[in-house]
């Protein structure tokens, strides 16, 4: 009911994604090397904290008091800065 999943799959995403990458450039130990038609990049994005509905729910009336406005931005301001960035990256396994 907490914040339990979100937090442990927050933590293991660029674990994941530093062995996906290498697991592309290099190959799985025990199995022929698969060639692609095009290009696959894998990346990670953790923007900071945004306003969603996660970050309300199970918040406390004390909580809810924080001023989430001025350290969370809306989701479209996220999108709009993020999706020009993401386009333009040609290198594997950023965040």
């Amino acid at each position: 009911p907490g914040y339990a999943t979100y937090g442990a799959t927050k933590r293991g995403l660029p674990q994941l994604t530093d062995s996906l990458v290498k697991e592309l450039e290099e190959g799985v130990q025990g199995y022929d090397k698969a060639k692609t038609p095009g290009a696959i990049q894998v990346h990670n994005l953790s923007p900071g904290m945004v306003f969603t509905k996660l970050l309300l729910d199970d918040s406390t009336p004390e909580l809810r008091k924080f001023p989430f406005g001025v350290l969370a931005a809306q989701p479209e301001e996220v999108a709009a800065d993020l999706v020009p960035k993401i386009l333009e990256t040609k290198s594997n396994g950023g965040s």
